[in-house]
Parts: C-alpha cells; structure tokens; sequence
C-alpha cells in the first residue's frame, strides 16, 4: 500500500536545456491514515551566455478517513523559477497551506443514511503579487434514499489576478 518513486524528465537543444528530477512517495502511517510527498528539482538553461536556473516544487500531504471522521492537512511549495518544459504547470511562484476536517453522523431518520459536516481553509501566497488568496468553505453533505447526495456549501474565496484581488465565494446547493 505504500510506495516510493523517481522521475527523470529533460529537454535538450543546442544552447538550452530544461531537465527535471524527482521523487514521491505514499506512506501508509496506520490503517486510517497515510502521508504523502513529493519533490522536484529544476535546471533550466536559456542561451549560450545565460547561467543554470533552478526551481523547485515540493509538497507534504497527511490524510486521516475512519467513518466517522476525515481529516488532512497539506503544504506546497513552487518556487518562481520551477519550470517543466516537456510537462505542463498551472502556476508557478506559489506557497500553499490547506486543511480539512469532516465529521460524519449517522441519524437515526430512515430518510437520511449519513449527514457530514465539511470544514475545509486553503491560504494560498502568490508570491509574485506579495499577496494572499483564500478559500474557505462550510458544507453540509446529507447521503439520503439510498443512494442520493446534496450539498450545501458556503465559501468565502478571493483570488489574485494580475496583481488585483477578486472575491470568488458564494452559496452553491448541489
């Protein structure tokens, strides 16, 4: 159930190159949780007169799931300089920090099989703009008649794009 790995990934031309290296790994703590990790190292050259730059992205993930209760806690780093060429990354310059707790109650009702509550804060630093986004959200999940799900969810989130903060939470039902 656990497992570690590599990866090697470059490009080469002439007067550039962008190579990768990396590992991962899952790591089952107990029977209820594992933790999870992972690392890359970045060179990337640009021109015969241009020097080696490095980048980097790591991340550390530890989940906890029993019945009645869920929990993770997480922290991913990507440094401004990070590049893949042979792959594609979303966003580069970031620091994140998220966690999660989901209790879960089993009601007596025989309308509703299982009610979970989900408490979820993600704080992310863009660190380009100096600036930090959030997401946090409220959510409560009843499992009803067998094998129907709804959610109700609140979130309070703000996005930076281009240096400007934008507010992007709401009330969703699903």
């Amino acid at each position: 159930d656990s497992y570690l790995g590599a990866i090697y990934a470059g490009r080469e031309l002439k007067d550039h190159f962008n190579r990768v290296l990396g590992v991962d790994g899952m790591l089952r703590v107990t029977p209820a949780s594992m933790f999870q990790f992972n690392g890359l190292y970045s060179a990337t050259k640009s021109g015969a007169a241009s020097g080696q730059t490095p980048g980097h992205s790591i991340g550390v993930n530890y989940t906890y799931g029993t019945r009645d209760l869920d929990y993770s806690l997480s922290v991913n780093d990507i440094s401004e300089e990070f590049s893949a060429e042979s792959g594609y990354i979303t966003r580069t310059g970031i620091l994140g920090f998220a966690g999660l707790v989901r209790p879960k109650f089993y009601p007596q009702a025989s309308v509703f099989q299982r009610v979970s509550i989900e408490l979820v804060s993600a704080q992310t630093r863009d660190k380009f703009a100096s600036s930090w986004e959030t997401y946090n959200y409220v959510a409560i999940r009843p499992a009803f008649l067998g094998a129907m799900n709804a959610t109700i969810q609140y979130a309070y989130a703000t996005e930076i794009f281009s240096g400007e903060r934008f507010k992007t939470g709401g009330l969703q039902a699903t």
